[in-house]
C-alpha cells in the first residue's frame, strides 16, 4: 500500500493543532475549539467536589476533566472550564454573594463571577485548603501551611491574619447565620465577630483533632467533623459535646433549609455510608439503600433540599426525600459488542448482549424491549424507517420484523440456510443484504428467495450503497489468515480482485462518503481510504497506528472515527483528522452515530471494565462573534486583511487577539516581533488589546508566498489561550494558493 504524501506530510502538524480545532457538527465544517462532549451524570468520572451556585445548578469538580454543570438536578452534565489552565480539581466553595472558587492541582485557585460558566486566575501563591468571606466584602483564605490570609479588595492583594492556633494548617473555614467567622486549625477553632478584625479562641473543651469539615444551621449551632467524631456546640464555640453515638473520622458535613444533618462517617479508604438527623445530632439513622451507599465521597444539597452525593467509581445519585430512595442515571449499562443505530424520526436504538434498546429523548432515557429474547449478532439489524426493523438471527435461521419499533416482531423470512449470519443490510429501496460466512446474499424487496451475488468467501459486514450497486465487504481469509476487502459497482454481477492487507490486522468498519472514496477502519493502520479518482489499488493512510472501531460520515464531507483507547477523531475532507474527544478522555470508542439533527452519539467503555457511557456532543456554530477576510493583490503576493468582531460578552474586556498559520510539519504563530514558531502548545498572542472590533493588516503584498502553498492561516481572540481554545473563538480565514 502507498501511504499518503500529503497525510505523512502534516500528521504532526494536525497533532498538535487538534488541540485548537473543532468540528462543527452542524455544518460539517472545522471551526475553532474542541469537542464539547456531554455525558449525563458523570458515570466514572472521578469527583472530588460538588456544590451548588447560586441559581440552585449542580457543580462537580472532577480529578482529570475539569468543571462539569448540570442545569437539571444532575440529568445532564457539560464542561465548563474556560479560564481553567488546570484540570485537576481539588476543591470548590462558595462565599455568600454566591461567587464559586476552585483549588487545582498546582495551588492554583480560580474564581468565577458566572457561575460556573468561566475562571479567572486569582493571585495567590500558597496552597488553599478553604475559602469563605464575609459580610462586608472581606475575601478569606485558609492555607496548608502559612495560616490565614485575608484580601479586602476582592483579592487583588492580600494580608496574613494573626490568629491564636498553634499551626498553621488552616483545614476549615465558614460564616455562621449572624455573621461570625470560624477558622479550625488541626485541633483549634478560633472565631472573629468583627469581620476580621480580631480572633477568639473557642475550642477551650474541644476534644476533636484532625478537622476536616465546619458547618451551621439555621439556629446558629456549630458543627465540627474531626478524625475522632462529630462535635456540636450551641453557643458559638464556647462550649462542646462529642455527639458519641456516631463512630469516627467525620469526613463530609451539610445541612439544609429545615436543618437536617447529613454526615458521612468512616476513613480515607472506605467510608461507612451516611447518616442523617432530624433533631440537631440527637439522634441519627444510617442511610442504607439497594444502592449500597458506602464510599460516598462528596455531599452537598440544593435549594430544593435535594440531596446529591457522589460515590466512588459509582457516580453521582440523587434524592429527593432526604435520602430514603436514591436514583442515578437514566442510561444503561453495556458490554464491548453494543452498536448504535438511527430511524429517521429521531429514535436511537441499542443493540447489546442479544438485547434490544430503544431512546427517544437523545439517550437520556431507554426502553428495554424485553419480549425479544432471541440470541443475535449485534451487526444483524437493521432499523428502516419506511419498512421495518429486521433482525436475523442464526439460532433459527430466521429474520424477524417488527413495524412498531420492536414492541412486537414477526416471521418475516429465512435466512440463507446453513450458513452464519454475520451482518444483515438494507438500501433504500428494501433490498436486504445477508453476509455470511459463506457469501453475500440479495433478497429483492418482496421477495423471500434469497441469491448469492459475490464469491464464496467468509465476510463479515459491508457497506452497501443506496442503490444496492456499489457493495464494500470485510472478509477474511483463513488459510493466509489476512483480511480483506472486496468491491462491485455493478450488484455484485462482477467483482474485482479482493485488497489484501497483511499487516494491518482486523479490519472492523467500512463506509462510503458522497464522492465515492472508501474508508476501512483497522486495527493496526488506522483508516484506509480508496479515492474514487485513482485506481482500485491505490489506498492512503490516515491516522496511523491508531486501532479504528467505527466510523460515521456527516454533512458536507464531514467524517467522525472512534478508536480503541484514543476517543474520537474527525475530518471535514478525509485526509486531516483533529482529536476531538474533549470531556470524553481517553476512551474506547466502540460505535459512533451521527443523527438527523447533527448530534453524534459515541458508545463508549473505560479501558478498565468495559463499562459503557452514552455520550453525545452539540457541538453548535458560535455566532456570537464574526471573523471575516479580505484578500487582494497577486496569488504569489497576496494582501490579506482580518476583520475580528467579538461576542457581545466579550466587548470592553481585556483581551488578546491570535493569529496561527500551519504549514507542513510546522506551526507557526504572528507575534508583535514577527512569525515564529509555535513551540509545544505555547500560544503567543499577536497584541493584547480592550475586546471590541478589530482591523489587522496580515499581508500586505510585499511577500512572495508561491513556496508556501497551501499554508492556512487562522484567526482568533480570546481572554486568555484557555478562552480561545475551549470556546471556539477563531476560524480559518485564507489558504495560500
Amino acid at each position: 500500500m502507498k501511504k499518503s504524501i500529503f497525510l505523512e506530510t502534516f500528521r504532526e502538524c494536525y497533532l498538535h493543532w487538534c488541540l485548537v480545532l473543532t468540528l462543527l457538527l452542524s455544518t460539517g465544517v472545522v471551526h475553532a475549539g474542541v469537542g464539547n462532549w456531554r455525558q449525563p451524570w458523570l458515570v466514572g468520572e472521578p469527583v472530588n467536589a460538588l456544590i451548588i451556585d447560586r441559581n440552585g445548578d449542580l457543580i462537580a469538580g472532577t480529578r482529570l476533566n475539569g468543571i462539569y454543570i448540570s442545569k437539571d438536578g444532575g440529568e445532564n452534565w457539560n464542561p465548563s472550564n474556560n479560564g481553567l489552565e488546570n484540570f485537576n480539581i481539588r476543591s470548590l466553595f462558595k462565599i455568600n454573594n454566591g461567587d464559586i472558587f476552585a483549588v487545582t492541582g498546582g495551588d492554583k485557585v480560580y474564581r468565577s463571577f458566572n457561575n460556573g460558566v468561566s475562571w479567572s486566575l486569582v493571585s495567590f501563591s500558597s496552597r488553599v485548603n478553604a475559602i469563605t468571606s464575609d459580610l462586608v466584602g472581606g475575601l478569606y483564605f485558609g492555607t496548608e501551611d502559612k495560616g490565614l490570609f485575608k484580601s479586602n479588595d476582592n483579592g487583588n492583594t492580600w494580608f496574613s491574619v494573626s490568629v491564636d492556633l498553634q499551626n498553621k494548617n488552616i483545614s476549615s473555614l465558614i460564616l455562621d447565620s449572624s455573621g461570625d467567622i470560624y477558622a479550625a486549625g488541626n485541633r483549634e477553632i478560633v472565631r472573629s465577630s468583627d469581620h476580621g478584625k480580631n480572633w477568639i479562641k473557642v475550642s477551650s473543651n474541644f476534644k476533636g483533632y484532625g478537622i476536616y469539615q465546619m458547618a451551621s444551621d439555621g439556629k446558629g449551632n456549630l458543627y465540627v467533623g474531626a478524625i475522632n467524631g462529630l462535635y456540636k456546640s450551641g453557643d458559638k464555640g464556647n462550649s462542646w459535646t462529642w455527639l458519641r453515638n456516631l463512630g469516627d473520622e467525620i469526613r463530609d458535613l451539610v445541612i439544609d433549609s429545615n436543618d437536617t444533618l447529613y454526615v458521612t462517617e468512616g476513613s480515607a479508604l472506605s467510608t461507612d455510608g451516611i447518616h442523617r438527623s432530624f433533631d440537631y445530632g440527637a439522634t441519627w439513622t444510617q442511610i442504607k439503600d439497594t444502592t449500597n451507599l458506602h464510599g460516598a465521597v462528596a455531599l452537598v444539597v440544593d435549594k430544593e433540599n435535594r440531596l446529591y452525593s457522589y460515590i466512588e467509581s459509582s457516580g453521582i445519585f440523587k434524592s429527593n426525600d432526604n435520602g430514603n430512595n436514591w436514583n442515578r442515571d437514566k442510561g444503561i449499562n453495556l458490554d464491548r459488542t453494543a452498536k448504535l443505530f438511527d430511524d429517521s424520526y429521531g429514535n436511537l436504538f441499542i443493540t447489546s448482549s442479544s438485547k434490544l434498546y430503544k431512546s427517544s429523548d437523545g439517550g437520556l432515557s431507554w426502553v428495554h424491549f424485553k419480549n425479544f429474547i432471541h440470541e443475535f449478532y449485534e451487526d444483524a439489524l437493521v432499523v428502516n424507517s419506511a419498512h421495518g426493523l429486521f433482525v436475523g438471527l442464526n439460532s433459527t435461521k430466521t429474520i424477524y420484523r417488527s413495524v412498531d419499533d420492536g414492541k412486537s416482531w414477526e416471521e418475516y423470512q429465512k435466512a440463507p440456510s446453513h450458513f452464519n449470519l454475520n451482518s444483515l443490510l438494507m438500501d433504500k429501496k428494501g433490498n436486504l443484504f445477508a453476509i455470511t460466512n459463506l457469501g453475500i446474499y440479495k433478497s429483492a424487496i418482496g421477495q423471500r428467495d434469497w441469491n448469492l451475488i459475490s464469491p464464496m468467501r467468509t465476510y463479515y459486514t459491508a457497506f452497501i450503497s443506496d442503490n444496492g450497486n456499489t457493495i464494500a465487504a470485510i472478509g477474511y481469509n483463513s488459510w493466509s489468515d489476512n483480511h480483506f476487502i472486496a468491491m462491485t459497482v455493478d450488484g455484485g454481477a462482477t467483482w474485482g480482485n479482493p485488497y489484501m492487507f497483511s499487516e494491518c490486522g482486523a479490519i472492523s468498519v467500512i463506509t462510503m462518503n458522497s464522492q465515492g472514496d472508501i474508508f476501512a477502519g483497522t486495527q493496526h493502520c488506522g483508516i484506509l481510504r480508496r479515492e474514487a479518482k485513482y485506481n482500485h489499488d491505490y489506498w492512503n493512510v490516515m491516522l496511523p497506528g491508531k486501532n479504528i472501531t467505527s466510523l460515521t460520515l456527516g454533512a458536507k464531507g464531514s467524517m467522525y472515527a472512534g478508536t480503541n483507547g484514543n476517543g474520537v477523531w474527525a475530518s471535514n475532507d478525509g485526509l486531516s483528522w483533529l482529536q476531538f474527544s474533549a470531556g470524553l478522555g481517553e476512551l474506547n470508542v466502540n460505535s459512533l452515530l451521527i443523527d438527523k439533527k447533527g448530534t453524534l452519539y459515541a458508545l463508549s467503555s473505560s479501558k478498565i471494565n468495559f463499562t459503557h457511557n452514552i455520550y453525545s456532543n452539540h457541538s453548535a456554530n458560535n455566532a456570537e462573534f464574526e471573523i471575516k477576510s479580505a484578500v487582494d493583490g497577486t496569488g504569489t503576493n497576496p494582501v490579506l486583511a482580518a476583520n475580528i468582531k467579538v461576542g457581545e460578552r466579550d466587548e470592553g474586556m481585556p483581551g488578546f487577539l491570535y493569529i496561527v498559520a500551519s504549514y507542513g510539519s510546522e506551526l507557526i504563530q504572528l507575534s508583535a516581533a514577527g512569525w515564529i514558531p509555535l513551540k509545544g502548545n505555547e500560544l503567543i498572542p499577536y497584541m493584547s488589546v480592550t475586546l471590541g472590533s478589530h482591523a489587522l493588516s496580515l499581508l500586505n503584498g510585499d511577500l512572495d508566498v508561491s513556496a508556501y502553498k497551501g499554508m492556512k492561516i487562522y484567526a482568533g481572540y480570546g481572554r486568555s489561550p484557555a478562552d480561545l481554545i475551549q470556546n471556539q473563538k477563531y476560524k480559518h480565514i485564507y489558504t495560500v494558493q
